[in-house]
Order: C-alpha cells, then structure tokens, then sequence
C-alpha cells in the first residue's frame, strides 16, 4: 500500500508529510532547486528544506501543487492560508554597529524591544525599508 502524503498550502510554504519517504518521489522537483556552488565547492539547496524532527519537507510557495500531485500520486491537500509560528526566540548579537538611529529603530522593530515591546505578542510582523537601507 502507498503512503498518503499530506500536503499543506500555507501563506509562505508548502509543507509535505511525511518529508522524509516524499524525497525519492520528488527528486526530479529536487534536482530543480540543488545547485553547485562553485566558489566554495558544495551543492546547495533553493527553496526546500527537510525538518528531520517534524519529518516534514517544506517547500518554496512558487512550487506548483499540481506538479506535487503527479509526483507524489496519492496525496491529500489541505488549504491553511495563516502562518501561526512558535514564539520567536531571538537571540541577538551585534556584529557591526547600526549606521544610524533608522537602523536602530528596525533592530528594535525586529526584536520587540524598548518603545516595539508590543511585537513580542505577534506571530508574524512584516518591514518595508527602500533598497540600500541594510
């Protein structure tokens, strides 16, 4: 009997369960978004990443679902439009110094801390800067 795989349309990902038997079956999806990286030597991945503790694949949103079906046959879609994520643990560590006080402003966005303590509550936050801000 095949394994019945799940596969979860999200806001931002595409999620396959289980990840780990969906792999043979994928790889010509897979083998689309590996490439070498000649500079340093090693084969990198684009837009997909297996989650060994969850066992789940998550995929880039611009993979079509219909190329998932015939790839993996015996499937079962679910349609989950809002990301709730785990609360964030941020660790921050400051490597180069803030250029200015924007800078410092969007650290502070980022984090949730000092007057963007409300973020802290939120499971998703989104920033706008202009190209070239850093």
């Amino acid at each position: 009997m095949s394994t019945e795989f799940k596969v979860t349309i999200r806001a931002t990902s595409i999620q396959v369960y289980p990840g780990t038997e969906s792999l043979p079956l994928l790889q010509p999806l897979l083998n689309l978004l590996t490439y070498e990286d000649e500079y340093v030597e090693q084969i990198k991945t684009l837009g997909f990443m297996l989650d060994q503790e969850t066992d789940i694949l998550y995929l880039h949103k611009g993979v079509d679902p219909e190329y998932l079906r015939k790839l993996l046959i015996n499937v079962h879609f679910v349609m989950d439009p809002c990301d709730l994520c785990r609360e964030m643990e941020f660790e921050y560590e400051e490597i180069i110094a803030p250029r200015n006080a924007e800078q410092v402003d969007v650290i502070n966005f980022i984090t949730g801390t000092n007057e963007h303590s409300s973020n802290l509550k939120d499971s998703q936050i989104f920033l706008v800067k202009k190209p070239g801000f850093g």
